[in-house]
């Protein structure tokens, strides 16, 4: 890096979000201090590993405890005062309350917003769903008004153009290339097998059980295998793997860095319920076909949620290497 690099504040909280960050940065060049806060141990431990091997000095991991949730704006603020004036842009993530008021604090005059999945497609289609809508959100320190006019860095960039967003491609070309090699070698699975990408639904869905059973007749006795999703519940899913007759995969990253392992020598099919996983997926692989079959939006638990999945399968409807099967 040499010293007329531009600066940079990257804000994330996930695994996911963290590489988005470094590829954005790396895309624009920047000289980037990155600032995360984990919702969970394992999204912390996932944090602190990739920044290892990604080579990424300047950092700052924390835990959303109620520690922080009491100190951050304390925390935070000097932490701003220390990039205010110096860092032009802030790559985040999310806009949760702690990083608006982080971005905000640090009054950069560029905002580039990167993928967080599921909240990206609603920010574009239903931003109520997101807080994009509330009045509170638009004042004083915790104001989002700068979510709205961030340009986004995206796997997203036709949909949110559409929408009449500034937006460029993300296609992971740096990521991929950084941690090639330090990935924990996957078994690959079968021509005949299914790859099946969970998502955070085990207990959010009321025919969670029934809908997995559905798949599995779908799929006439060939082998299925479960692809955690990180928030999953593993002894939950471990239970249902003995009665209804599957199995159970997880890995320490982010299944878009094992996925290559998984599916490229074979070319397993990809079946889902409807993760958004499958969208940075087909963005790598322009030659994969993702089968989605959707939960009953009246069995979630949660009506939020059931209004987000509302809008993922919109969004599935209208993609064109999806094959939709209800």
């Amino acid at each position: 890096m040499t010293g007329n690099q531009a600066e940079a504040l990257c804000i994330g909280q996930s695994p996911l979000q963290l590489l988005n960050l470094v590829e954005a940065a790396h895309h624009d060049r920047v000289r980037a201090t990155y600032l995360m806060v984990c919702d969970s141990a394992v999204q912390q431990a996932g944090c602190v590993r990739l920044l290892k091997h990604l080579g990424v000095e300047r950092a700052h991991v924390y835990s959303r405890t109620a520690w922080f949730r009491a100190m951050y704006p304390a925390l935070l603020g000097m932490r701003a005062a220390q990039l205010r004036g110096k860092a032009h842009t802030v790559y985040f993530g999310t806009w949760t309350s702690w990083a608006a008021f982080l971005t905000n604090a640090v009054k950069a005059p560029r905002h580039v917003l990167v993928d967080d999945g599921q909240k990206t497609i609603n920010l574009l289609r239903a931003p109520h769903l997101v807080g994009m809508t509330s009045r509170w959100y638009r004042r004083g320190p915790w104001s989002k008004d700068y979510v709205a006019r961030a340009e986004l860095y995206t796997y997203y960039d036709e949909l949110a153009q559409a929408c009449g967003r500034v937006a460029r491609p993300n296609r992971w070309l740096h990521v991929r290339h950084a941690l090639h090699g330090l990935v924990a070698a996957q078994d690959p699975l079968p021509a005949r097998s299914i790859l099946f990408l969970g998502t955070n639904v085990t207990t959010q869905h009321a025919g969670f059980e029934g809908a997995l059973q559905r798949i599995l007749d779908h799929a006439q006795g060939r082998p299925l295998v479960y692809w955690m999703h990180p928030a999953d519940d593993g002894r939950y899913l471990d239970v249902l793997a003995k009665r209804l007759g599957f199995t159970v995969r997880s890995s320490e990253w982010p299944v878009e860095l094992v996925f290559e392992q998984l599916w490229m020598p074979h070319r397993p099919e990809v079946w889902s319920f409807g993760t958004t996983a499958t969208d940075v997926l087909q963005a790598l692989h322009p030659d994969l076909v993702v089968s989605v079959h959707p939960l009953a939006l009246d069995g979630f638990r949660n009506t939020t949620m059931a209004a987000a999945f509302a809008q993922i399968y919109e969004h599935y409807r209208q993609a064109p290497r999806v094959r939709w099967l209800a």
